[in-house]
């Protein structure tokens, strides 16, 4: 069995992120959603979701990538999970 997760957009409220911070940001995202996913796969589905709305993360502006990343991953699956 396969998950294809596709991720159009996260919005961050009140965080500034360069160029090469969102790169940065983007890479810990995937690393992070793929660990997850390894350990706990979703459960299947027979339709898909449009939007989800995942639970706020307090981030900092010094949050480093993999931190936040960390974060936001796991708001994403808690809102993809029965």
């Amino acid at each position: 069995m396969s998950t294809h997760l596709h991720i159009d957009r996260i919005v961050l409220h009140g965080i500034a992120l360069g160029p090469g911070q969102r790169q940065q940001f983007h890479a810990a995202l995937e690393r992070q959603l793929g660990e997850l996913l390894a350990q706990q796969p979703l459960a299947p589905r027979s339709n898909t979701q449009e939007r989800v709305a995942a639970a706020p993360v307090r981030l900092g502006p010094a949050t480093p990538s993999d931190d936040g990343a960390r974060a936001v991953a796991h708001s994403l699956l808690g809102c993809l999970r029965p």
